[in-house]
């Protein structure tokens, strides 16, 4: 094709390795995001552990104050 020039090589070279090094470096943060994920779903479950084990304290002392209260107007019946 007349006037058609194809880019200059270094042109096409610094286009590719920006594709390359945008291709890495969204590999690099996806693995560093899924290492985020798994330390956080630890961490997310010691939490839920703990919190599950103030719930069972807290509706263990409210049954506790219920089957009390019920006791006492069992009497009066």
């Amino acid at each position: 094709m007349p006037g058609a020039s194809s880019p200059p090589p270094s042109l096409l070279f610094g286009f590719l390795w920006y594709t390359i090094f945008s291709a890495v470096t969204a590999a690099l943060i996806a693995a560093g995001g899924t290492g985020v994920l798994v330390v956080g779903s630890s961490v997310s479950d010691t939490f839920e552990s703990l919190f599950e084990m103030l719930a069972n304290i807290l509706l263990g002392i409210l049954a506790a104050i219920g089957a009390f209260f019920a006791a006492i107007f069992s009497i009066f019946e």
